[in-house]
């Protein structure tokens, strides 16, 4: 009897641990998982980030316009195409897992949020409302701002959890 139980007792020892081993392994598979994911990720970063300041330069090019009509016309030729680039350049980004995809989610949402409201502004803008008007879109470019600080905040708490560092290459 007594060796009945010290053989079950040994059995229930190893299934634990193997039990505690599996775990780990499977934390292990998850994690290179998300790292795996990371690094699709981070490789088409680059060609988001050129489509932002290709949108960036339009619109910087587009507020030294003097004339409504022109200003209108670039808002519209070239600003709002630009922006479409990049929020499209965005929605193409592979997330791969879905906390990435969350978080991502969450930029590409705020952005498209940002395109609503350029296409707003450029709706029945004339030079009694060009102000009020520009007003909002500045406000909107602000909730971008705030929705890019968390985003960076939740990517890095992301890629500490997935054993990654974060690196912004437009930091020196």
């Amino acid at each position: 009897m007594r060796g009945l139980l010290l053989s079950a007792l040994s059995l229930t020892l190893v299934l634990t641990a193997c039990d505690a081993v599996n775990r780990d392994t499977d934390a292990e598979r998850q994690i290179l998982a998300e790292q795996k994911a990371i690094v699709a990720y981070s490789k088409s970063v680059p060609a988001a980030d050129l489509q932002q300041t290709q949108f960036s330069r339009a619109w910087s090019e587009a507020n030294e316009i003097k004339t409504m009509k022109a200003f209108r016309e670039t808002m519209r030729d070239k600003v709002i195409p630009s922006l479409n680039d990049h929020v499209k350049s965005l929605q193409a980004m592979p997330t791969g897992s879905a906390d990435l995809e969350k978080i991502h989610g969450a930029m590409v949402a705020s952005w498209s949020e940002v395109v609503i409201a350029f296409n707003v502004f450029l709706d029945g803008l004339n030079e009694d409302n060009v102000e009020s008007k520009y007003k909002t879109l500045l406000e909107a470019m602000d909730k971008v701002g705030e929705a890019e600080k968390a985003y960076h905040a939740s990517l890095r708490e992301y890629y500490a959890r997935s054993r990654v560092k974060l690196v912004d290459s437009k930091k020196p």
